[in-house]
């Protein structure tokens, strides 16, 4: 029971972070991901609603209390494939990494970032691993108390990061091309 809190408070927390950026910045283009990442993840939860695969699709056995705001009850029997929660928080922390990314290695460099700079450092990689690893640690933290309460199995957790990866990467470019028009 404890154990069921503590992973609702995470879930509760990150998304929340999620929400309150999007919605503080006014960032269109976050909040337009964002809507996609909750939808995205419903669409594919009907489609495979009676699917010949429950290992895959099917939440675990057990599982109570796993919509968005828990208050659903018994909810086994339905697909939680993927996870609505995995995908909302990889696609905000990779919308990050690929959008802030070159604005954090500035701070990382103390505003001399250039090439030259790139080419001479022999900790460039490292650094911006690094920068991966902070935007990654969210989406495990997540993957990690959805899996533990139960809600979803492995497959799902990494289907719903996956996807969230994708929507982030298709929000980007769809930006920088509406950049490009401006």
């Amino acid at each position: 029971m404890k154990s069921s809190i503590i992973n609702d408070a995470i879930s509760f927390i990150l998304s929340l972070i999620v929400l309150s950026y999007s919605l503080y910045t006014l960032d269109l283009v976050s909040i337009i991901g964002c809507f996609m990442a909750v939808i995205i993840p419903m669409i594919i939860k009907i489609m495979t609603r009676n699917t010949p695969f429950p290992e895959i699709f099917k939440r675990p056995d057990g599982a109570i209390d796993c919509n968005l705001f828990n208050t659903g009850g018994a909810c086994d029997h339905e697909s939680g494939f993927p996870s609505g929660h995995v995908t909302l928080i990889s696609y905000f922390c990779f919308y990050i990494y690929f959008n802030y990314n070159p604005l954090l290695m500035r701070f990382l460099y103390r505003g001399g970032y250039d090439d030259d700079v790139i080419e001479n450092d022999k900790y460039y990689t490292m650094k911006r691993s690094f920068l991966l690893f902070l935007c990654i640690v969210p989406v495990i933290m997540m993957g990690y108390a959805r899996y533990m309460k139960k809600c979803h199995n492995l497959v799902q957790v990494v289907a719903g990061a996956v996807t969230g990866y994708a929507i982030s990467k298709f929000i980007i470019k769809l930006n920088k091309q509406r950049n490009k028009r401006e």
